[in-house]
């Protein structure tokens, strides 16, 4: 966990223990923000055109402090996507603790294609 840190060390002589040295250290652990995201779920994975499909997504906390995170999904083919229980494709979650891990399913509804022509822009 990122903070300062006190550490007392003492020397002493073995054949006369009054004699000793004594030093007081402040180490200093940098804070260290990171994230590990991994899809599970997405082996053989598809979907027909106007139908969906679903996996996992998990968010882990590889930094040493707690951080909040936001998940935000998009499309290139503007297929509609939905995390977890809501109907966005964008979530923020609580703050998840070092090595405390976040996950949630994606689904993903897959455009229906008009007269076997693909949607504008996609």
């Amino acid at each position: 966990m990122a903070g300062t840190y006190v550490m007392d060390l003492t020397a002493k002589y073995s054949n006369n223990p009054s004699v000793k040295h004594s030093i007081s250290l402040d180490l200093v652990v940098e804070e260290l923000r990171d994230v590990q995201v991994a899809a599970a779920g997405t082996s053989g994975l598809e979907a027909v055109p106007g139908g969906s499909t679903s996996f996992s997504i998990s968010v882990r906390n590889t930094g040493n402090s707690p951080a909040l995170y936001d998940l935000d999904c998009y499309s290139e083919n503007r297929w509609q996507v939905q995390l977890g229980q809501s109907n966005s494709s964008s979530y923020s979650f609580e703050p998840l603790t070092y090595w405390n891990i976040y996950q949630c399913r994606l689904d993903c509804m897959c455009l229906r294609l008009l007269m076997d022509i693909p949607a504008a822009g996609s």
